[in-house]
């Protein structure tokens, strides 16, 4: 995935100025930054929801998949939300979607009415029906943000083995601790601007940007 000087303006505001990203699928990128950054405009972009002002999202956004914190199901069981993406995917089999349950942990609750379901079994299940579709990209706005730490752990682990798969991922999040367990690289953006795009382990033992030495710091948000 390549963003190439992507600009972005709201309201005659300019939001995003200036980023340049080179992604490659099979990695996890933590999207790190205090609130107001630009974090899920990013994502946005990248998933074809919002259009920049100027420069390229080079990618097929049928290829790219968006969680969004709140996910969305039809008023009807964690099965049958699966059994849907058979009308966006012909051919998908009955045998992947049983296999697709017992996968993210939801074959207890298969039969379960989707909005009935817990915090962690919803973000769970929005995670199963991403993948159902094939992306090369999912893009986790905050996924575990709401979640106790047992679904916290359970998400980060479908996560891991996707991303172990060779789906790409790029992730939201607010809490430092998180990006240590999953990231592969990390993404700084501060006020519109990617100021850090670096290996996890260089990123947290010695950021160059003064605003990450900041965030690190927490004074700029972080938790």
């Amino acid at each position: 995935m390549l963003l190439q000087q992507i600009s972005l303006e709201m309201a005659g505001v300019r939001r995003l100025a200036g980023i340049d990203l080179s992604l490659r699928q099979g990695r996890i990128y933590a999207l790190l930054g205090a609130n107001g950054a630009g974090k899920t405009l990013v994502l946005k972009l990248m998933a074809g929801l919002l259009t920049p002002k100027s420069g390229q999202v080079l990618i097929d956004p049928r290829e790219v998949h968006y969680l969004s914190q709140q996910a969305l199901f039809l008023r009807r069981s964690a099965q049958e939300n699966l059994r849907y993406c058979q009308h966006l995917r012909p051919g998908l089999s009955e045998a992947l979607i049983s296999t697709t349950l017992q996968k993210f942990q939801l074959q207890h609750c298969a039969h379960q009415l989707a909005h009935t379901l817990s915090g962690g079994e919803q973000q769970r299940l929005a995670l199963a029906r991403a993948t159902l579709l094939s992306p090369k990209w999912i893009l986790l706005d905050e996924p575990t943000a709401a979640l106790d730490p047992v679904a916290t752990q359970s998400m980060e682990q479908a996560m891991l083995a996707l991303a172990q798969a060779g789906t790409g991922l790029v992730l939201v999040t607010h809490s430092l601790g998180q990006a240590k367990r999953m990231a592969d690289v990390v993404l700084f953006l501060h006020q519109g601007r990617i100021t850090e795009q670096t290996d996890k382990k260089v990123f947290f033992s010695s950021p160059t940007s003064a605003e990450a030495q900041a965030y690190m710091r927490e004074e700029l948000g972080a938790e």
